[in-house]
């Protein structure tokens, strides 16, 4: 049994102008001790915040589950890889979403990793992190290495064809007054083995540089480096990468919507 929660609103500063008597997290301690029946406290989480609120909302060994959120296709991989969700569930999902948008293919990148987001939930080999354009790398330890990510971005901008002979050259776009969001990626981590990796990315590419943490040799080279998925009978390759894919061995980038199986060696 669950309950959700009308979370409490940036402009509903004080009990009563929001449904505080509600599951929110600010009373989860008076509902487990009047509700002990319900299982699972959770939130309708469409706030902006969302990492902060899955936070709150698994304190105390409460299961993250969403009934009700936005289909933002980054905060999948999260809730699942960071947050250890049992369910993500956008409002609405029918209302303009098909196969080629960015939420199926969250769905899909989850689905490719399922297996091992089973076996790692609630582990410290497991996580998720968003990484900004623009932003220093970021440092997360995890398997005996730190991992360095940094966002690549996700294609190539493609140059405007010029106009045609006797045409007019049509005058460059106003910039938008509007504040563009930071470009953003998010990926699922998952420590596999010893040297063995899972990674799947959406939003945008990362590429991602190994530092040993154990003692032994203290460079990190790319072995295996697999695009696939996970099923019930193990590992399915599809495609295997190497050249110019990961600079000749030494350079690993996570493309969106992808799902790669990496394993990584030492040498002096």
């Amino acid at each position: 049994m669950f309950v959700n929660a009308w979370l409490q609103q940036p402009i509903h500063a004080w009990p009563g102008t929001y449904p505080s008597g509600g599951p929110v997290p600010q009373v989860h301690d008076v509902w487990r001790a009047g509700a002990p029946a319900i299982d699972a406290l959770a939130p309708d989480l469409y706030l902006q915040y969302f990492d902060e609120v899955c936070a709150r909302f698994t304190r105390n060994g409460n299961p993250l589950f969403i009934p009700e959120t936005s289909a933002n296709a980054g905060n999948v991989l999260s809730a699942f890889g960071k947050f250890n969700a049992i369910g993500f569930s956008p409002f609405f999902i029918e209302r303009g979403v098909g196969p080629d948008t960015e939420l199926a293919a969250a769905y899909r990148v989850v689905s490719q990793l399922a297996p091992a987001i089973v076996a790692h939930q609630g582990k410290e080999t497991m996580t998720a992190v968003r990484v900004n354009q623009g932003d220093a790398p970021l440092k997360v330890k995890l398997g005996g290495y730190t991992l360095d990510l940094s966002y690549v971005g996700s294609r190539v901008p493609i140059a405007p064809e010029p106009p045609a002979a006797g045409q007019p050259r049509t005058p460059p776009a106003q910039p938008a007054t509007q504040v563009q969001p930071t470009p953003q990626a998010t990926v699922i981590l998952i420590a596999a083995g010893p040297d063995e990796f899972y990674f799947g990315a959406m939003g945008g590419g990362v590429r991602i540089a190994f530092t040993p943490l154990t003692p032994g040799p203290s460079i990190a080279g790319l072995g295996d480096v697999q695009q696939g998925e996970l099923m019930e009978g193990g590992w399915r390759a599809v495609r295997q990468l190497g050249g110019d894919d990961t600079g000749q061995g030494e350079i690993l980038t996570v493309r969106p919507n992808n799902v790669l199986r990496v394993t990584v060696y030492r040498y002096e």
